[in-house]
């Protein structure tokens, strides 16, 4: 295998990491509000990507498919096509898809130590067990799943602040305007009744 090529899903995890797509194509086929049709294809793309290189079975290529998805969606939420709810959901099928991607990691079989003379039998390192490299896998995906949590808890808090700032500020300057006009029509009506006055 070519040593620049990422490394190798495990069979079950290429049809896991398939399905799991499929759910999210699902998630944008249709479902999306207002998404219009270029968005939409460009999110099929994108998916597309992540299930060829499940397909392939080059594990740098599916993460790298799942990021190219994640910064779609928030391109699309800061050009006001997609809410805050509707990136929420779909981001939540992407996170598992990277976290079952990560999980698939097996430890390497570990090689015998060499000795020196070929009389004493080498003592082979014990491999893990099935336990423990399942163990391992989930420890890894609840790792990766809590982190990707925080990083979209904190995105969607910073998109809602940035909206209330620019909700106030549109208030603010509505009410300015406001006072500027009601100020101009006291003049004017001011400079109305000097006219009276001196015509008088």
């Amino acid at each position: 295998m070519n040593a620049q090529r990422g490394l190798r899903l495990p069979r079950r995890g290429r049809v896991f990491v398939a399905g799991v797509a499929l759910l999210a194509l699902a998630g944008c086929n249709g479902g999306v509000a207002g998404l219009n049709a270029q968005a939409t294809a460009l999110l099929h793309e994108r998916v597309a990507a992540v299930r060829a290189a499940a397909d392939t079975e080059d594990r740098d290529a599916a993460i790298a498919a799942v990021d190219a998805f994640k910064a779609e969606i928030q391109r699309l939420v800061e050009a006001g096509d997609l809410t805050d709810s509707q990136a929420a959901s779909l981001l939540a099928h992407a996170d598992a898809i990277a976290a079952d991607v990560l999980s698939e990691v097996l430890l390497p079989t570990p090689t015998p130590e060499p000795t020196a003379t070929p009389e004493p039998t080498p003592t082979p390192v014990s491999t893990p067990s099935p336990e423990q490299v399942q163990v391992l896998q989930q420890e890894t995906a609840e790792r990766l799943t809590e982190m990707l949590r925080e990083r979209l808890t904190e995105y969607v808090k910073q998109q809602m602040e940035e909206r209330e700032a620019e909700e106030r500020a549109a208030e603010q300057a509505a009410q300015a305007q406001e006072k500027a006009e009601r100020k101009k029509a006291r003049e004017a009506k001011r400079d109305r009744n000097h006219g009276g006055h001196d015509e008088n």
